[in-house]
């Protein structure tokens, strides 16, 4: 799907992105809720790449490399976040789990500028459609951006 997109020219792929994902750009709470991103919502969505993934399937794992941020589409996963509570010597005291379970037209896929890594692991709990948004598309799109808009779309991806 992205390799016959990018055959084409950026207006035409957001031409085809608004009649094949429309309900992803206009039902997505990220898009909703993100200013910055309604003004480049469509060049987005054309860097979204469609995964499948089975009920029980891992997506990802808390801190993998990430592989970028995803919309949920169809389905649902459950989103575990690792609280590391350290003391005075930084060493850790204890781990707390905090789930969230993300159905349509949700986002998720948080991850660590400093270390470059996932905060949180997700696994899909029903068959589930996501859009996957690689790390290297989301700087392009960020590129796009002023550096305000940037700032508010970068403070909701990354931790």
């Amino acid at each position: 799907e992205r390799r016959v997109l990018k055959l084409l020219s950026v207006p035409l792929q957001m031409d085809v992105v608004a009649i094949t994902r429309a309900h992803i750009v206009s039902g997505s709470h990220m898009f909703r809720n993100i200013h910055a991103l309604k003004r480049c919502s469509l060049y987005l969505a054309t860097c979204l790449r469609l995964e499948i993934f089975v009920r029980g399937q891992q997506v990802y794992h808390f801190g993998e490399p990430t592989v970028g941020f995803f919309i949920l589409s169809e389905g649902a996963v459950d989103v575990s976040e690792e609280d590391d509570i350290d003391n005075a010597t930084k060493v850790s005291s204890h781990t707390r789990q905090m789930n969230n379970i993300v159905r349509p037209i949700g986002h998720f896929g948080s991850w660590s500028k400093k270390h470059k890594c996932r905060v949180d692991s997700a696994i899909a709990v029903e068959d589930s459609h996501l859009y996957r948004c690689s790390v290297e598309d989301m700087f392009e799109v960020l590129e796009r951006m002023s550096e305000m808009d940037a700032a508010d779309f970068v403070k909701d991806i990354l931790v």
